[in-house]
């Protein structure tokens, strides 16, 4: 918002209008959100406000927002906050949206061809769209067709393959996974070696390869099939953020990893499509796909996938990933009070990579191992805040986060209640860690 005037809980205007955000508004008393759009585009973008993941739970039903909220060009919203400006009196508006809210029952379809083990790899891509939805995700459905047709006539698998095509991936938070990982917990826990999710790939323009991966992949093995493909490296590797169907982290699979794209020079604010301007919009037409960029990206695929499903030892890198951890706890101590304190975690941290650093000089042994289980347990400690049969919400991403909350947090500027509440949120959560940490611990004591 402009200016610096205070006027009574009414209509806010601003450039954001994720969960969080709402959520605060509705604490806040605020009676309607208009959301500016932050890039330069003329369509209108279609998104989800609740924070809710998943089919909920009686304790979630009122956290869904009570309040209207809608997108407006970045145009047209320097049209309307220039009228305010020009007001020496607050400005009435009126703001009306339509609310559909019920419980549906939705398809979903899993096909699976068998491998000579129990294991499987998961490939997975959500179905429903925003209007035509052409490259989000219509593409990606079309390319785990395609995966399926070329893996069902070749020679017998040593893993099994297993593709999901989720509904309720926008309107319902996820549901659709997350419904499957309530459903089939078990298998998943005991037979699913790894998670690839594929959204909105053969955009036009999107020239270049990002993977978001959850720090357990050997880099040697994402980069391999990319190589191959396109002669370059991955443009860009980032952990997995709050998004894509990431239903499973309470289901100890250890590898999750998802192919991204964008162009080679960012134009819109767009968060999906490739980074394409359309994304969410009625633009989102057939026009928008490249079939040639959708067969580079379906080989990279089939290439990740031989591996996978062939070779005898996964991909897996915990060395790594512990590294990483720790660069991200300290990241993250470097903005928490003082009182925050995260030294016995990172303790847990380096003492496991030494454990990782004496076992075998990395050589795994290739069953459904304790490798496995325990980077499984890293993924709770790294991407969760709760237990496994719950889901955080669809916001506040990063590492460890259910400390995420506790960022700038500092007791001279906070109130003695808010800091109690915090305080309280640092201890649980950093007995949450230790604990899991110190599983993990005697899970390689056992091996």
């Amino acid at each position: 918002m402009r200016g610096n005037r205070r006027y009574a809980a009414g209509i806010v205007i601003a450039d954001q209008g994720f969960e969080e955000y709402v959520q605060r508004l509705v604490r806040a008393g605020a009676v309607g959100l208009v959301h500016i759009w932050g890039s330069a585009e003329e369509a209108l973008h279609e998104e989800t406000v609740g924070p809710v993941w998943g089919t909920p739970v009686p304790d979630d039903l009122a956290l869904y927002p009570s309040l209207p909220v809608i997108s407006v060009t970045h145009h047209q919203g320097q049209l309307l906050l220039d009228i305010i400006d020009k007001q020496n009196q607050p400005v009435l508006a009126k703001i009306s949206t339509t609310l559909n809210e019920h419980v549906a029952s939705c398809s979903l379809p899993v096909l699976e061809i068998p491998g000579e083990t129990d294991e499987y790899v998961l490939l997975s891509s959500h179905y429903d769209s925003w209007h035509q939805g052409m490259t989000d995700n219509a593409t990606g459905n079309a390319l785990c067709l395609a995966v399926a047709a070329h893996f069902h006539h070749q020679s017998q698998l040593k893993r099994g393959l297993r593709i999901a095509w989720w509904p309720g991936h926008s309107n319902a938070r996820y549901g659709g996974s997350a419904w499957y990982a309530d459903r089939y917990r078990q298998s998943l826990q005991q037979h699913c070696v790894a998670h690839i999710n594929v959204d909105s790939p053969g955009c036009k323009g999107a020239t270049e390869v990002v993977v978001n991966a959850s720090g357990a992949e050997n880099i040697a093995f994402l980069q391999r099939a990319v190589l191959q493909i396109t002669g370059k490296e991955i443009r860009r590797i980032t952990p997995l953020g709050k998004g894509g169907d990431q239903s499973f982290w309470g289901c100890g699979i250890p590898l999750h990893f998802a192919f991204r794209e964008e162009a080679e020079i960012r134009t819109s604010q767009s968060p999906g499509s490739g980074g394409g301007w359309w994304w969410h919009t009625e633009e989102d037409t057939l026009n928008k796909v490249d079939e040639a960029i959708l067969w580079r990206d379906c080989q990279i695929h089939i290439g990740w996938l031989n591996e996978l499903l062939y070779q005898e030892q996964l991909p897996v890198d915990p060395a790594h990933y512990l590294r990483k951890l720790l660069e991200e706890l300290d990241n993250l101590q470097s903005s928490l009070d003082a009182q925050f304190d995260l030294s016995e975690i990172r303790e847990k941290l380096m003492s496991l990579e030494q454990q990782i650093s004496a076992m075998n000089n990395g050589n795994w042994t290739p069953e459904f191992n304790v490798i496995n289980q325990l980077v499984g347990v890293l993924h709770r400690v790294r991407y969760s805040s709760t237990d496994d049969f719950h889901y955080d919400r669809s916001y506040r991403g990063g590492a460890f986060p259910g400390l995420q909350i506790l960022r700038e947090q500092r007791q001279q500027t906070t109130s003695p209640l808010t800091f109690l509440a915090m305080t309280t949120q640092y201890v649980r959560q950093r007995d949450r860690a230790l604990s899991l940490l110190t599983l993990s611990q005697v899970l390689l004591k056992g091996s």
